[in-house]
């Protein structure tokens, strides 16, 4: 793993989401090709499909997300050195009054 990868990715993920300093988290998971299968599939080794979980405070309506999703796909993957059909977009539920930073609950208050 390139040592700047998950840098190179939150910022770039960053300006995506238009997020101002330290706003946009990365985590990078490195899982071993036996650890990962598609059903009735049988992927050829030098493909390495790459998983992106999104939390946000609050979701889009699903035109926006639909556009965030098609970039954010097309940032990674050129950061990854990927096809974009190999990069994969999953929204998590949105964070409002379930996740705390910091210890403070994210409201509307």
């Amino acid at each position: 793993m390139a040592v700047d990868l998950p840098q190179r990715i939150a910022d770039s993920l960053g300006d995506v989401f238009e997020t101002q300093s330290a706003q946009t988290w990365v985590k990078v998971h490195y899982h071993q090709r036996t650890h990962y299968a598609e059903n009735h599939s049988i992927l050829p080794y030098e493909i390495k499909p790459v998983m992106v979980k999104i939390l946000k405070r609050q979701l889009a309506d699903s035109d926006v997300l639909k556009e965030e999703a098609s970039r954010v796909a097309e940032t990674v993957a050129t950061i990854c050195h990927c096809p974009v059909a190999n990069v994969h977009v999953l929204y998590e539920p949105q964070g409002l009054g379930r996740i705390a930073f910091g210890g403070v609950l994210e409201t509307n208050d």
